[in-house]
């Protein structure tokens, strides 16, 4: 989770933690959490089953997500039979690669999973919130007077977080 968090400190100006404890950004984190149970991932090469990338079949089944920002990660070769850790080579749960250093057939991926952009849009949008209460604001470590400037700031990177809802813009 340390890897999540201090992610999402650096989409949010916050690398010093001087805004939000590690608690307040789970939180707000937890908002945008979902959860996938023993779902079967591809390999990255037909001929290796060394490397497994983490997707999600879609709704017209042929499509898939990639689901990244992983947390409470459990890997097995058939649902209930658990990888053992020193079968596993790489663990990279912020991008679903995983290497093994014994061959698998099968990998059943069981994880929460985290909106991460979600998250920093909304953060972005409380601190425009925030910016109607007079006085100074800081972002990370800067001190920002809370004007026209700050919102606008603010919203900027709101704006640049947030998915949109038509199909016509995706993020990549």
């Amino acid at each position: 989770m340390s890897q999540l968090t201090d992610y999402l400190r650096r989409l949010i100006d916050d690398v010093g933690a001087t805004d939000f404890t590690d608690a307040a950004l789970q939180v707000r984190l937890n908002k945008h959490r979902s959860f996938l149970d023993e779902r079967i991932i591809p390999s990255e090469d037909e001929d290796d089953s060394l490397i497994f990338i983490s997707a999600v079949i879609g709704n017209d089944g042929v499509t898939t997500k990639r689901i990244l920002y992983m947390d409470s990660v459990v890997l097995e070769s058939s649902p209930g039979t658990v990888i053992p850790p020193g079968e596993i080579s790489v663990q990279d749960d912020i991008n679903g690669v995983f290497t093994f250093s014994v061959a698998q057939d099968n990998v059943y991926l069981s994880a929460n999973f985290y909106e991460v952009f979600d998250t920093a849009a909304d953060i972005w949008e409380e601190r425009i919130g925030l910016a109607t209460i007079s006085g100074k604001a800081k972002v990370g470590d800067e001190d920002i007077p809370k004007d026209k400037n700050y919102v606008e700031f603010c919203e900027m990177k709101m704006r640049f977080f947030r998915r949109s809802s038509s199909g016509s813009i995706a993020r990549i």
